[in-house]
C-alpha cells in the first residue's frame, strides 16, 4: 500500500509529495477484518491549495491516486486519475481502477490467510469520493 507518492511537474517546478491518510475500518459482515483506507484526498487538497494558480498548470494531468483500499484478505484496490485544476476547485479525472490480488498471483499465499474472504466485488460496497465534485 502506498504512504507517500511523488509527483511531477511538467515543467521546471520540483516534484512534490502527497501523504496518505490511513484509517481501520472495524469488522463487518461484508468485511469480516474490516479495512484499511489510505485516502489522498487531503494531502491533495492542502498541497495543490497552498500553490500559486500560475503552477498549477505543471500539474495539470499528473497522475495521482486517491484512494487506496486494503481488504487484509491479501486484495488492494487502488482508485487513480489525472489531476484538472478549474475555478471551481481540484478534480481527479479519467479515473481508473488498480485491482491488486496478491492471491491469484501467489497461490501460496493462501496458507496465511484466513478464511472468509470479503465479496467478490467490494466496490460495490464502498463510496469512493464523487467525480463530478471538487476534492
Amino acid at each position: 500500500m502506498y504512504h507517500e507518492v511523488h509527483i511531477k511537474a511538467a515543467h521546471t517546478l520540483p516534484a512534490v509529495t502527497i501523504c496518505a491518510k490511513v484509517g481501520l475500518h472495524p469488522a463487518s459482515l461484508l468485511f469480516p477484518f474490516g479495512y484499511l483506507e489510505s485516502s489522498f484526498v487531503d494531502s491533495i487538497k492542502f498541497l495543490f491549495g497552498q500553490f500559486p494558480p500560475i503552477w498549477l498548470q505543471y500539474f495539470n494531468g499528473s497522475l495521482v491516486p486517491l484512494v487506496s483500499y486494503d481488504f487484509l484478505d491479501r486484495r488492494l484496490v487502488t482508485i487513480c486519475g489525472q489531476l484538472y485544476f478549474t475555478e471551481e476547485g481540484i478534480f481527479v479525472i479519467h479515473r481508473h481502477t488498480r485491482i491488486e490480488d496478491n492471491l491469484r498471483s501467489n497461490p501460496g499465499l493462501a496458507q496465511f490467510t484466513c478464511t472468509p474472504r470479503t465479496p467478490a466485488d467490494p466496490l460495490l460496497y464502498l463510496t469512493p469520493p464523487p467525480v463530478e465534485e471538487p476534492l
